[in-house]
């Protein structure tokens, strides 16, 4: 609002100067500020383009006031404009004392292998760290990488371990992570054995490093042993999609796309994943817009990896940049099958979030039609999207499809019996919801979340209580202090009458999420039971001045305040 504010300040002066008889040369000024204001606010609004319309016009500014470099040098960045950006950088190069601009400045020396400059500048960030402890200490992190791939560029194997070393904070695996790539750097013999140890020393997080063993493999010509790495890849992690789009490179014996996506010869390919690697953090962090950043760095040095750029696609749709995440996902279909499945169930949600759900489901059914093979993942995921849309019959359709084509005793079998179960059960076919819920709990009886929707379905139903409170007593031993199978757990004691029980568990509940209307609504029968009339009234009152409340919910409250009282009076 304050920006907006400023705006119609400045253009209510201009509106208003003429009668003054401002002679030109403050016009101009005044003209020089507007842009850089209306730059800098679209900047701020995620627009770039715009921004660089304004900013690119008074690039003079740049001589005597920083903020203006911080935010051009920003804006060229998000457009990927290189060329035009270490242009201006090398200008004004001795006068620039922020962070970004000497980290662009050394790589850009290093890059034209100008290896004395390239050290002051990645020197000089040491000395630019931000007060912020977490940018601070990733960006101590990025000048030791930075200068320890300087000195492998220089061929200094020990300096450059010496930087890799050289970790901030906890951060051991990413020194694991560096020495492993400067171990293939310098072609050391122990490179394999560095690699299977950070694939198995990680969680799932770090399965995308099954990718560079395979790719290390793949060029030393051990293309069987190769894909083998990818299936332990995609064991680990399933839902990789660089380990499942380079299985279908294996497939179709692509070699060549495998190894054009990364060279751990090439110094600017190294800089470019662990710029990957930084953008990630900054993820972890809701800092998408930094992310950002570091991620169209990493497309520059490498822009032979286009799997990188689903990343930038995602991190747009997270700050609810539609289009341009859109146009990214779409320049991504061509890569292969996988990854154009991937990116069309991407589009389609942000058509649903854009224009409407059914053009959104048009788009999906056309892509899936499209599919030169399907598989019994392609039918669970539409089957999802069907569901999540609330169209209930065709998400079953879809499941049930995809339970056909499972092989026997899949482990997904029950997780899609569960999806299929509570769309029969949003449906009202109550024998088919329980029969699909109880074979998924027959396959994997520990299921917490699946023992709770079956027992609730069961208590609201009131039928099998006892049973629903068995069930719910498991499922909270497995998921100790969820309070979704709390409330449940609380319903079933309020429905065999141990209200007191209840009231303990669901004075808990109500703490965890306050603005729950069914768990307030809860909340108050128990009070209401145990003739505490006030609290009960005070209680069903605040549900329906919560903003969630349905107006089902509402007319039921309305009515049980008017017999929750005292009936003695």
């Amino acid at each position: 609002m304050f920006k907006i504010f400023k705006i119609f300040l400045i253009v209510y002066f201009f509106n208003i100067t003429p009668s003054y008889s401002l002679n030109k040369q403050f016009l101009n000024l005044e003209d020089t500020h507007l842009k850089y204001l209306l730059g800098s606010v679209s900047l701020e609004e995620n627009d770039a383009l715009k921004a660089y319309s304004y900013l690119n016009e008074i690039k003079e500014l740049g001589e005597e006031h920083q903020n203006f470099n911080i935010n051009f040098i920003r804006t060229l960045v998000e457009l990927e404009k290189f060329g035009e950006l270490f242009s201006f950088l090398n200008k004004q190069k001795n006068t620039l004392n922020f962070y970004d601009a000497n980290l662009l400045l050394g790589l850009d020396s290093l890059v034209k292998k100008n290896y004395k400059d390239s050290e002051k500048f990645f020197e000089k960030l040491k000395f630019l760290k931000k007060s912020n402890y977490h940018d601070s200490i990733l960006e101590e992190l990025i000048s030791n990488v930075m200068l320890g791939w300087l000195e492998a560029s220089k061929q200094n194997k020990d300096e450059a371990l010496r930087y890799f070393s050289q970790m901030p904070g906890n951060l051991n695996t990413l020194n694991l992570i560096q020495k492993t790539f400067a171990a293939c750097y310098f072609e050391d013999q122990e490179t394999e054995t560095y690699f299977e140890n950070l694939v198995l020393n990680s969680d799932r997080q770090f399965s995308r490093y099954y990718f560079f063993l395979s790719n290390y493999l793949l060029r030393k010509g051990l293309n069987e042993k190769a894909e083998k790495k990818i299936d332990e890849g995609i064991k680990q992690n399933n839902q990789n999609l660089l380990l499942n789009q380079t299985k279908e490179f294996f497939i179709k014996k692509d070699y060549k796309k495998i190894k054009n996506y990364f060279d751990c010869k090439n110094t600017k390919h190294q800089i470019s994943e662990f710029f990957y690697l930084i953008a990630n953090f900054y993820i972890l962090d809701e800092d998408y817009i930094r992310s950002n950043f570091y991620l169209k760095l990493s497309n520059y040095f490498n822009k032979n990896f286009k799997l990188n750029k689903v990343l930038i696609a995602e991190n747009y749709l997270k700050i609810k940049n539609y289009e341009i995440s859109k146009n990214t996902y779409y320049s991504l279909k061509k890569i292969g099958q996988k990854t154009s499945w991937h990116s069309d169930k991407k589009i389609s949600d942000i058509i649903s979030n854009t224009e409407n759900t059914q053009k959104s489901i048009i788009f999906i059914e056309n892509a899936f039609k499209k599919l030169k093979s399907k598989n019994y993942v392609h039918f669970l995921e539409v089957g999802d999207i069907y569901k999540k849309n609330k169209i209930y019959e065709k998400s079953i359709e879809y499941y049930s499809n995809a339970i056909k084509l499972l092989p026997e005793n899949h482990s997904l079998l029950p997780k899609i019996l569960d999806r299929r179960g509570t769309s029969y059960e949003r449906m009202g076919e109550w024998e088919r919801a329980d029969n699909d819920l109880e074979l998924s709990l027959q396959f994997n009886p520990d299921q917490a979340y699946v023992l709770n929707y079956l027992a609730y379905s069961w208590l609201e139903r009131k039928v099998n209580i006892e049973k629903s409170l068995k069930m719910l007593v498991k499922a909270n031993s497995l998921y100790k202090n969820d309070p979704f199978i709390m409330d449940s757990l609380a319903w079933a004691m309020y429905l065999l009458n141990d209200f007191e029980e209840s009231e303990k568990i669901l004075k808990k509940v109500v703490q965890m999420m306050p603005s729950d209307p069914i768990v307030n609504d809860h909340y108050a029968e128990v009070l209401c039971k145990q003739k505490k009339y006030l609290q009960a009234r005070y209680a069903w009152s605040y549900v329906l001045g919560l903003p969630t409340t349905e107006e089902k919910l509402k007319k039921e409250i309305q009515k049980k305040i008017i017999y929750c009282h005292d009936k003695s009076l």
